[in-house]
């Protein structure tokens, strides 16, 4: 079996994980030792400011050419899950690690990721195949 050529770039990348606290706690936690960015969309990113400001978190307001200072960060980018670089001590949040926003994936969703999505009823003519991501294949009527 072949080693893998990229398992030394990776190994040291986990998953990130804050507890279930008030949102002043986690940023303070967030804030620790290190490079932290935490990453979000807008109106996610307006409450993050105001928690700290209310909470007094020291924090740097991060854009595309700017280098992440130590400690607080914050960046305007919706992104699907945080991680950490241990050996680095970077670490990255975002919605899923402050909010706990869980995306629910249908059951069916994954094997039908190709098909055409409809934007209107007006769109189907009786007798056609549909995928519901929940439900799966069904005929309208």
């Amino acid at each position: 079996m072949e080693e893998d050529p990229f398992m030394d770039n990776i190994s040291s990348i986990s998953e990130i994980h804050l507890p279930n606290e008030p949102m002043d706690v986690k940023l303070k936690l967030a804030s620790g030792k290190g490079v932290n960015i935490i990453a979000l969309a807008e109106k996610e990113f307006e409450r993050i400011v105001s928690v700290c400001v209310e909470a007094k978190i020291p924090y740097h307001l991060l854009d595309e050419d700017g280098e992440p200072e130590e400690g607080l960060n914050l960046y305007m980018e919706d992104l699907g899950q945080g991680f950490s670089i241990g050996s680095e001590n970077f670490n990255v949040y975002t919605s899923a690690e402050l909010f706990e926003i869980r995306h629910h994936r249908g059951r069916y969703e994954n094997k039908f990721q190709n098909a055409e999505v409809i934007h209107d009823f007006d769109e189907l003519q009786p007798g056609d195949y549909i995928v519901h991501a929940s439900y799966g294949v069904g005929q309208y009527v």
